[in-house]
């Protein structure tokens, strides 16, 4: 079983309220490799592990998105799902990387670091290993970290930016 090593960075005061524009800003570094590059899902759940939104997508062909399981049957079940709720782009191809922005507003009154959700990462390699454990909470006075992982992706580093 992959090991993961979550290392919050915790500032000595809780964040003071979300402000539009305030995102959260993941930068994901894939490991050194060969053969075909790995697809890669990040989506937000809830507590109870409750689907609530796809946030990253990383794959050369979205016939492909199947076969990452963990992520595509609850979001399925989501009515009115589809694949485009989230940024879809290229794989990461072997030892590059990528930063993309998530708004901390989730629309609805309902903001991402409060304390009610979690990142979950799914990863996989065409005849290759399959990761699917990562959950990283979310929680209020969340202030970034960094995720050291076995898996496809060396490294995976969450920092909030402000407006």
């Amino acid at each position: 079983m992959s090991r993961f090593i979550l290392l919050l960075c915790c500032l000595c005061l809780p964040l003071c309220g979300i402000r539009a524009g305030d995102s959260l800003e993941i930068t994901l570094k894939a490991t050194p490799g060969t053969g075909d590059d790995p697809m890669y899902v990040v989506w937000i759940e809830t507590k109870d592990g409750t689907f609530v939104r796809t946030l990253m997508m990383f794959s050369k062909h979205t016939k492909y998105f199947p076969d990452l399981p963990t992520w595509w049957k609850p979001h399925l079940a989501k009515e009115g799902a589809n694949v485009p709720d989230a940024m879809i782009s290229p794989t990461i191809k072997w030892s590059q990387q990528r930063t993309v922005k998530i708004p901390l507003d989730l629309g609805e009154g309902k903001n991402l670091l409060s304390g009610l959700y979690f990142l979950r990462i799914e990863q996989r390699k065409d005849k290759g290993g399959h990761y699917k454990k990562t959950r990283i909470p979310l929680p209020v006075n969340f202030t970034g970290g960094t995720l050291e992982n076995e898996g496809y992706m060396k490294l995976f580093s969450l920092s909030i930016k402000k407006g």
